[in-house]
């Protein structure tokens, strides 16, 4: 396995990870809009 990969798929979990905590604060903070 490359770093280059590695790196890649790291960046895809953290990623992926970032974007459901973000959504998961936008949605319980955000309870008004729906």
């Amino acid at each position: 396995m490359t770093w280059q990969l590695f790196a890649g798929i790291g960046i895809g979990i953290v990623v992926t990870l970032v974007a459901q905590a973000v959504l998961f604060y936008w949605a319980s903070k955000g309870d008004s809009g729906r």
